[in-house]
């Protein structure tokens, strides 16, 4: 079924100018989230079907566990793909793997969530957070979608980004303590 799905995906890409043009917003979109928050970007593709922006290693605990301000981080991440299609485009086509990626940062939260609800919140947390990102930096987005379509090197990309964002900026960060078991 991968491979099918990515032949398919790649035969997409060739007809669908606009699907081309999803797929790259998409990634540019967790590139750009991802680094604003300040994780770690090790690169991208564009022509990968799943994990097309890649962090490095994210800090766990000893279990395995992560952090609550570590899981809201990585919600935002997982959903600014969606997040950034449905921005220019008004919907979001991608994005399966991203949410079965989202879920397993959820399960891996520690403290444990005490039920489906604050799952939810963190959720709804994250995409608000993914979209206010993306508005307040969308000349950094619409450049990087520019660069990410030239196949542009990382340390060109992140160049570019820095260059175009005021020093004065505050960093995105989730709110600390709120709704903590």
């Amino acid at each position: 079924p991968g491979l099918l799905q990515a032949h398919l995906i790649q035969c997409r890409r060739v007809v669908s100018g606009e699907y081309r043009e999803r797929l790259v917003r998409h990634e540019a979109s967790h590139l750009l989230v991802g680094y604003l928050l300040g994780l770690p970007v090790a690169g991208y593709s564009t022509n990968a079907v799943l994990n097309a922006v890649q962090l490095f290693e994210i800090q766990e605990n000893m279990a395995g566990r992560l952090e609550w301000e570590t899981v809201d981080e990585l919600c935002a991440v997982s959903l600014a793909g969606v997040v950034g299609e449905a921005m220019k485009f008004g919907d979001g086509l991608g994005g399966f793997a991203d949410f079965a990626q989202l879920q397993g940062f959820l399960s891996r939260a520690t403290p444990r969530f005490k039920n489906e609800r604050e799952e939810q919140e963190r959720v709804r947390w994250g995409a608000v957070l993914a979209f206010t990102a993306l508005s307040r930096h969308q000349a950094q987005l619409d450049l990087l979608v520019e660069m990410m379509s030239q196949n542009t090197p990382l340390p060109e990309c992140l160049l570019a980004i820095e260059q175009l964002t005021p020093p004065a900026d505050p960093v995105y960060t989730p709110p600390r303590g709120a709704a903590r078991p």
